[in-house]
This record gives structure tokens, sequence and C-alpha cells, in this order.
């Protein structure tokens, strides 16, 4: 029994194999290559579209296999509305495929059309690309030659230019020597006449000192400078002073460079110009040189001495700049300078006779930058900015109580100069790393 209902389903088994058989052959195309498993059986309602390619090709519809046609041939392929993407596809590369979408409407049933295929286009772009990938190629390989032979050029031209070099080094070494016997001389017969001039230039600063008579004064922000005083302005406080000198004028690039033998100043060419692009520590070294060579004793004005100056002394007048309230009669800055310093003593001085002490460079004072007492704003640079006062060619703001710290690069200075006491001393230089700091306040000014 279990044989026989094993035969039974083996027939009924063999019976759907044999009638799936059936219907795929009616389907199966003609070409043996890929069976085409949508060939239409009925044209009723349907589009023909009959494709002629260039070259022998494949057919492919929305991706489905339609058959083979030969160069020229025609394949007719059935279709029904709507959108498809036509895949024309040579046989011998099937890198060229000519694809094309083709929309069949409505009124498009039951009529056919002939569209030709130009695969062949397609590969002759392909192969030109191939060309010109591979004459690329070639361009490439001929670049790396050319590149060899270029680093022997250069190794070998290398080689003679040290060669060269060697020989330029020996004849720059005696035209050196030469230069310098010449030198000798001509510095021996310049001796006598850059004496008198050096020691007319150090006289210079010394006779260009104002008297300022000691006193009681109120700095920082005082009723004058108005809402334009800043927070490190503030509280405004008194001050009690003792005699002393200060420069009438800015220090000179002329007299730093008789002194130091070189000029930092950014704008050059102007002797009389104050010198500026100095820090600290500079004018420290060119104070010690200076009073080493005329046993005279100068040092930087502390902050107060410079306000006091500023102001006018014992017989200001109340000015918000130093030497008037029209700060264009005062100051060379950033509406009237041109961009740059000016000679000294160009503009109106103050009351006791001191000039540009608003505007041109920005003065060094021997203080570090720090609050006011009893300051809201708190703070202390203590070792690490001193401050700066007076404004500068590239400022707004000059007022006789504007403070600030550390505008490198715009910073130049007056001397303090005690002329018959020893007590103000300054101590021995030492050297600091405060030109590694960087600048404190820039917000303003």
């Amino acid at each position: 029994m279990k044989t026989l209902k094993y035969l039974i389903f083996l027939l009924f088994v063999l019976l759907f194999a044999y009638d799936a058989y059936s219907q795929n052959v009616i389907h199966k195309p003609t070409t043996t290559q890929k069976p085409n498993t949508n060939t239409q059986t009925s044209t009723a309602n349907k589009f023909i579209l009959k494709i002629s390619p260039n070259v022998k090709s494949q057919i492919k519809v929305d991706g489905e296999y339609r058959g083979d046609v030969e160069a020229g041939g025609i394949k007719k392929v059935y279709l029904q509305k709507g959108e498809f993407k036509i895949e024309v596809i040579s046989i011998e590369n099937k890198k060229d495929v000519y694809t094309v979408r083709y929309t069949v409407k409505e009124e498009d049933l039951n009529t056919e059309k002939l569209y030709d295929a130009d695969v062949l286009t397609i590969r002759n772009a392909r192969i030109a690309r191939e060309q010109i990938f591979e004459a690329q190629q070639a361009v490439i390989r001929k670049a790396k030659a050319d590149s060899v032979a270029k680093e022997q050029a250069i190794q070998k031209a290398k080689q003679e230019a040290i060669r060269k070099a060697k020989a330029d080094a020996i004849a720059k070494e005696q035209a050196i020597q030469e230069a310098k016997q010449q030198a000798i001389i001509r510095e021996a017969k310049a001796d006598s006449i850059a004496k008198v001039e050096f020691l007319a230039l150090l006289n210079g600063i010394s006779t260009n000192m104002i008297f300022v008579q000691g006193g009681i004064f109120t700095m920082g922000c005082t009723s004058e400078q108005g809402s334009d005083c800043e927070d490190d302005e503030k509280p405004s406080h008194s001050v009690t002073l003792s005699n002393f000198y200060i420069g009438k004028y800015e220090v000179t690039q002329k007299q730093w460079k008789a002194v130091m033998g070189n000029n930092p100043s950014k704008f050059t060419g102007c002797d009389d110009c104050p010198v500026e692009n100095v820090s600290w520590n500079d004018v420290q070294e060119f104070i010690t040189k200076l009073n080493q060579l005329t046993g005279k004793v100068y040092r930087l004005p502390t902050e107060a001495e410079w306000e006091y100056a500023a102001r006018g002394g014992n017989i200001s007048k109340g000015y918000k700049f130093s030497g008037s309230n029209n700060i264009d009669y005062v100051a060379w800055y950033y509406v009237n300078s041109s961009s740059k310093t000016h000679s000294v003593g160009q503009k109106q001085p103050n009351e006791l006779g001191i000039y540009d002490m608003s505007g041109n460079v920005w003065e060094w004072c021997s203080d570090w930058y720090k609050g006011y007492p009893n300051s809201t704003e708190v703070f202390n640079y203590t070792n690490q900015a001193r401050v700066v006062r007076g404004g500068c060619w590239f400022s707004r703001d000059c007022r006789s109580s504007c403070r600030s710290s550390s505008f490198t690069g715009r910073i130049g200075f007056r001397l303090v100069f005690y002329k018959y006491t020893v007590e103000n001393l300054i101590l021995p230089f030492k050297k600091t790393n405060w030109q590694k700091t960087s600048e404190v306040r820039t917000s303003k000014k």
C-alpha cells in the first residue's frame, strides 16, 4: 500500500513538472543565450517598439532581457502603457550601453515605431576615453623620466655651485680684509667730527629738561575728563610730588642712535622723530649707557610724575589734553598724523613748555600697570606689564589721565633728571622676561 501511494505521488509530481515545462517552452526565445520569460504572445493593446542598433546588441527593458539583435537588424519589443528604461547593450563589449527612457501613452497602443539605437557612438566615445587615458599615462611616464634627468642636472648644478661658492668665499674674505683696512683709515679721519656731534647730542638731552616744581595734585578721572574716563583711571586720588626735571621732548631717533648705535624705529628717515618700537628693557639699557657716558642720573618718570607734568604741574589750567582742550592743537593722533610719527616739538606745548605729551608716541613710565588705590576695577600686572601714557599717532584717546599698558611697537619715552640729588638713583638694571609677555590691555585707545 505504501509503495502504491508513493507511485501515485511520483506520477502527480511528474505531470506537474511536464505542465510547467510546456508553459516555459511556449515563451522561450529563439536564442539559446538567455531565456526570455516575458515575450508577448499577443499584440492586442500593445505598443511595438522596433529597436534597430548599429552593432550586434542585447536588448533589456527595465533590466529584463528581451533578446539579441544583429547590427542593422530590428528587434520588436512589446510594451504596455507606462514609462520604461530601454537598454541596448553591445554584445562585443558590455561596457557599451545605449540607454533611453521611453514613455508609452494611451494613443501609442496598437501602433509601432522604429527606434535607431546608436551604440556605435557610445563605443567610439569609450575607445576615445581609453586612448586619452593611455596618452595621459604616456605623459606621466615621460614626466617621471624627465624628473630623473632634471634631478641629475640639479645635483650637477649644486656641485658646481659649491665649487664656485668656495672660490667666491676666498675672494670675499680678501675683499673684507681690504675693506676693514680702509674703514680703519676712514674712521680715524671721522672720529674727531663724530666725537663733537656725539657730545652735542648728549648735551642736548640735559639742556632740554624742564623744571617741574613739586606739589599736590588730583590724579586720575577728574572733572575735565568728563565721560571719556576709563575704569582704570578711577578713583581719582591725591598725590604729593617733590621737584623734578622732565624732558621737554620725547627722546629722538638721533639721540637713541648716538647712545645705542642702532635705530629700532618703524618710521625711520626722520632723525628728529621720537624713537619708537622700543621695549621697557631696551629703554633701561639706553638709560644705563647714557648715565655712564654723561655721569648724570636719568631715569623714566613715575606714572604720577608723568601725569603731573602733562597736566601742567602747579600752573595747570585744567585742560583735558596736555596743553589744550582741543586735541588738534597739541597732538599727533589718528585724525591728523597720516598714520606715522612726526618730528618732536611741532605742536603747541603745555603750560610748562613740554611738547607731545598727548599723541605722537605712547611713553613708558617706570611703574607696573595696576589699579589705583581703592579702585573697584581690581587688577595688578606687577612683573607682567608696565604703564604707558599719552596716546600715539594711531590713538583716538590722548587725554592727560588716559593710561594703558604695553602697546608694543608704538612706544617711545622721555626722561626725568634729578639734577641735585643722588638718593633717587635707579637700581642697577636687571633684565627680566617682560619682552616675552603678551600685551595685557588692547581693548581701548
